[in-house]
């Protein structure tokens, strides 16, 4: 019986995480990506086999579904800076998931859980907002705005035309993730938090232009990665088409900060008076934890030290 657990995206700034927390629950995996080499390059990702590709190749990865003997997916590749190359964008996150999706459905594939993000949300209403924190629920009405976040939405809706032919997939929207591996760079906007951390790494301070009471629903890669594989390998057909994965409380500016003060000796993090506009909000974890036992545990603190065993044992630099 097929069995193997296929992740797109594995060499990105999340797969290497969900490769890795798949493997230490003893399951097979196999690595997709383009790119031939994952950021975050742990030693434990040899045991899974890697595939190199496109995901727009669909021939290629119907292949790759028979041959690997894949029985579930956990889709990751996206363009993420997706106003460089609209089209690009439109062919890789929309068409190439629906594409996935279709191929799934052909080959009895037990699950596909594919990512989406909060960006969808687009504008919300003062409670959720700062300070009030109200948690967005699931079935909060989409708005997406930018092309990135319509590319997005198009997951959330080929994901619900899937379900309703009976099919077990679903969406997964993340809290404001951060980690080694990610930057503003990369991810534009969104890596505020990890740049001061690669700031740290090298014992370098950093000014963060936002109110220290300014809060961030922080979801560290290990809780992400936990998360997408119980969502995954839950028992029974998963009741929501979307979920929502963070951490469960808000970590403010000067929590951060103070909190990668003690962490690098040294390294000082300058806050200011700013309370951004965006979707600094809290993202309703409620019925992941009920459909799939979902419980984020990893704190800042406890991050920062994962950071630094990694950077001592040569895994992140």
């Amino acid at each position: 019986m097929p069995d193997a657990i296929l992740v797109t995206g594995a060499h990105g700034a999340i797969g290497p995480w969900v490769v890795r927390e798949l493997l230490a629950r003893g399951h097979d995996v196999v690595r997709f990506d383009l790119a031939p080499q994952p950021i975050v390059p742990f030693p434990e990702l040899a045991a899974a086999p890697f595939v190199h590709g496109d995901i727009r190749d669909t021939a290629r990865l119907g292949d790759l579904l028979r041959m690997q003997a894949v029985a579930r997916v956990i889709h990751l590749a996206a363009v993420v800076v997706a106003d460089r190359d609209p089209t690009l964008a439109i062919e890789v996150n929309a068409l190439a998931t629906a594409r996935l999706l279709d191929l799934a459905a052909d080959r009895g594939l037990a699950r596909v859980v594919a990512m989406s993000t909060k960006g969808v949300l687009g504008p919300l209403a003062p409670r959720y907002l700062h300070p009030s924190y109200d948690p967005v629920p699931v079935d909060h009405p989409p708005s997406p705005r930018t092309t990135y976040e319509a590319t997005k939405y198009l997951v959330e809706v080929a994901v619900a035309g899937h379900r309703a032919m009976g099919r077990d997939v679903a969406a997964v929207r993340l809290a404001s993730t951060w980690g080694p591996g990610k930057s503003s760079g990369s991810h534009r906007g969104f890596g505020l938090h990890s740049d001061v951390l690669a700031a740290a790494l090298h014992g370098e301070s950093s000014r963060i232009d936002v109110h220290p009471d300014q809060g961030y629903d922080l979801v560290c890669y290990p809780d992400v990665a936990a998360g997408l594989a119980d969502l995954a390998l839950a028992s029974g057909p998963l009741s929501e088409p979307v979920y929502h994965l963070g951490s469960g409380r808000m970590t403010t500016v000067g929590e951060f900060a103070e909190a990668i003060e003690r962490a690098f000796p040294g390294v000082r993090v300058a806050t200011g008076t700013a309370f951004p506009a965006g979707r600094q909000c809290l993202l309703d974890i409620g019925p992941a934890a009920r459909d799939t036992g979902y419980e984020p545990r990893w704190t800042v603190e406890l991050a920062l030290a994962q950071v630094r065993e990694l950077v001592e044992a040569g895994i992140v630099s």
